[in-house]
């Protein structure tokens, strides 16, 4: 009984609180509650804009981005422009905003669907860049290779294989 009586006065503090609150504080606790569950759906719908980024071993896993492939620490978001041919991508670690980068020279169909390549080559090395958008799922390629002198053959550096899902 004793606890059946403690819970009823719990109930009737909380109502007695609630009729002595003015309308002038109602309305204050009322939009601070709206205020908070904006807030909630905002940041749900920034998440929802980044997408996982996940490793690959070779670019056969890469295009169909499969189950061999890690997922890492880090997300992305992309951004498009049509009119200059650009794409911005900004990296996250861990959630926190990491490096900022523009793409030009791009072919930009949509949002979903672009395409980014840049071939550098020096005396001993070259970097093949391979960034694209296919029906909204990003592929990524980078890759180094070396060679001792301008004679010498070829030898492949690390690459970085990454997709999205």
């Amino acid at each position: 009984m004793r606890r059946g009586a403690a819970h009823s006065s719990n109930l009737s503090d909380i109502y007695y609180m609630h009729k002595s609150l003015d309308s002038k504080n109602k309305m204050k606790i009322i939009n601070l509650f709206f205020f908070l569950i904006i807030l909630l759906v905002l940041t749900s719908c920034e998440k929802l804009n980044q997408k996982d980024l996940y490793s690959c071993e070779n670019r056969i896993d890469m295009n169909s981005c499969s189950k061999s492939c890690k997922l890492d620490d880090e997300s992305i978001k992309i951004k498009t422009d049509k009119s200059s041919n650009r794409v911005q991508i900004v990296n996250y670690y861990k959630g926190s905003q990491g490096r900022a980068y523009i793409l030009e020279n791009c072919k930009v169909i949509d949002d979903a669907n672009w395409e980014c390549t840049s071939n550098i080559e020096k005396m001993i090395f070259k970097v093949n860049n391979f960034e694209k958008m296919a029906e909204g799922r990003y592929l990524y390629f980078h890759q180094m290779e070396f060679r001792d002198d301008e004679k010498s053959a070829w030898r492949p550096g690390q690459a970085f294989i990454r997709c999205t899902k």
